[in-house]
């Protein structure tokens, strides 16, 4: 009797585990995965060493600066070495 018990418990257990693990599947499956958007490379400011991206940055005479008003000669503040 408790035999019987025990495997109509484990049965059980089994059942509703194996029920878990297929739904588990078929919600990874559904969900898009997350792409994280491309990178690119960062640049430094000449003047405050600020990073930003490439695409943001102003070019001055090979310089690389982070706005326009640092881009400025006699910004208000000093060249970084």
């Amino acid at each position: 009797m408790h035999l019987r018990l025990i495997l109509v418990a484990l049965a059980v257990w089994l059942l509703v585990a194996g029920i878990r693990t297929l739904r588990g599947r078929k919600r990874r499956r559904a969900e898009a995965p997350r792409r994280l958007p491309d990178s690119e490379p960062m640049v430094r400011c000449a003047r405050c060493g600020t990073f930003v991206p490439e695409s943001r940055a102003v070019r001055v005479h090979g310089r690389t600066y982070c706005t326009e008003a640092h881009a400025r000669p006699g910004a208000d503040t000093p060249p970084r070495a």
